[in-house]
């Protein structure tokens, strides 16, 4: 049974929790060093961008998650909040591990969060997607590969071992973005 270390300093956590174990993984919050003892993945929820930096600093885990995403290459999947820490530029809250350019907010304030249907490479049914605050992809390196787009824009990428959404699939009953992240997981 994989089992998969979300951070759990805010965000929406617990429904990443339960769309992974509906997949029959373990999981567990990731509060400090110790507990990224024998993970198998990485999910970085949705939330507010700087105050997990302010928090991955204070505590000193941003050290440590950079080493499993960055050097271990384990198997990591960022929303909204999450893919704005992943990033290489483009703000001052990334952790430079996902060779992309974002922009925070860039749809405009909570009022003007929305959801919309969206394709999806591989998906034979449109997915429910929900914009909250949500940032925008301004640039892809070589290596990535864009699963979707929204206006022409990517919002779902992907990497050796990055999976990364602008938006945020937890928040729906569609477990299909998660097991994209389960099999990444499973097929190491």
């Amino acid at each position: 049974m994989p089992k998969i270390g979300i951070l759990g300093m805010h965000g929406s956590r617990e429904e990443h929790a339960e769309k992974m174990q509906q997949l029959g993984c373990e999981t567990i919050f990731l509060r400090n060093e110790k507990d990224f003892e024998g993970i198998d993945g990485i999910i970085l929820p949705g939330g507010e961008s700087t105050s997990f930096k302010l928090l991955l600093e204070k505590t000193g885990l941003e050290k440590t998650l950079k080493k499993y995403i960055d050097e271990k290459k384990i198997a990591t999947f960022g929303t909204c909040a999450g893919i704005i820490l992943l990033s290489s530029s483009g703000t001052k809250n990334n952790m430079n591990v996902l060779d992309i350019a974002i922009d925070r907010n860039a749809y405009g304030r909570q009022i003007d969060s929305f959801s919309d249907e969206i394709e999806i490479e591989g998906f034979s049914k449109k997915f429910h997607a929900i914009f909250i605050r949500a940032p925008q992809i301004k640039s892809i390196g070589e290596n990535i590969k864009v699963l979707a787009r929204y206006d022409n824009k990517p919002i779902l990428v992907q990497s050796e071992n990055i999976l990364a959404a602008t938006f945020h699939p937890e928040l729906t009953n569609d477990k299909r973005i998660h097991e994209i992240f389960y099999n990444m997981i499973i097929k190491k």
